[in-house]
């Protein structure tokens, strides 16, 4: 689903901007990139399966390195993967190589996805880029799903995409006021999401709720009340209630990484 595709994409990128230390020649910082990038992923995916947003199944595959100069790249798994991938990857970190102008070392996010012929595969985290040598580090995870666990539909009800950024502007209008809104029945609204998102439309706008909040939780230092009042839930109780009785998944069981690194 795109949304939720879109959500990781954001968190892979707030993942880039934490303050590691970025030196290029660093092993032990490999390690420790590899292993906080895999468990946010793990974290995530496990999550979306508590709350029913994906199938169950063991979406991980793999750690995936590349090194790289301007015009070059390495990488022990490129008979393994595609290697268009990495090329296109490659052309993101000789971009970001040719115009930036500093000479400290930047970390971007890398988020590429592409096809095998049974499975959608995904390869995401981060490139440290060395300006100073015109060098780079690709710490990536490779993720995937077979295509027999897609269900296609031609329906797509595109409105209720705009319908949750009509509600994220004004958090206070009720589904059927958000329906009038778009001249649907409050009716007819539930039963597109139902189709599209799986779920009822306040369901899957308080499971949006819970992301935001895991993404607040990874990756800044607020308190849980802090967490609770920034993403609209009525105190910590009810965002405690959520996660720890409703969909049994502990709010401390969930990486804080500024606390980490």
């Amino acid at each position: 689903m795109n949304i939720l595709d879109s959500k990781l994409q954001d968190a892979v990128a707030r993942f880039a901007r934490l303050p590691f230390q970025t030196n290029v020649y660093n092993l032990n910082l490999y390690d420790q990139v590899l292993n906080h990038n895999a468990v946010m992923l793990k974290e995530r995916l496990k999550f979306l399966i508590a709350l029913d947003l994906a199938p169950l199944y063991n979406y991980y595959k793999q750690e995936v390195f590349i090194s790289h100069g301007a015009d070059t790249f390495q990488s022990g798994q490129d008979k393994l993967i595609d290697g268009a991938v990495f090329k296109t990857i490659q052309k993101t970190v000789a971009s970001n190589m040719a115009r930036i102008n500093t000479e400290e070392n930047t970390v971007i996010p890398i988020y590429q996805h592409y096809n095998s012929p049974s499975e959608f595969m995904l390869l995401t985290g981060i490139s440290i880029i060395d300006n100073e040598t015109a060098t780079a580090v690709s710490l990536l995870h490779q993720l995937g799903m077979p295509v027999s666990m897609v269900e296609f539909s031609t329906y797509r009800p595109v409105y209720l995409t705009h319908l949750l950024e009509t509600y994220k502007k004004n958090i206070n209008l009720s589904p059927k006021r958000l329906a009038t809104q778009y001249g649907k029945s409050y009716k007819q609204v539930q039963m597109d999401s139902k189709l599209y998102f799986g779920t009822t439309l306040y369901d899957f706008i308080l499971k949006l709720k819970m992301l935001d909040a895991i993404d607040d939780l990874m990756f800044t230092d607020l308190t849980l009340k802090e967490i609770a009042f920034q993403n609209n839930f009525t105190d910590y109780s009810s965002m405690y209630r959520l996660f720890n009785k409703l969909y049994n998944f502990p709010l401390q069981q969930i990486p804080r990484f500024l606390h980490l690194i």
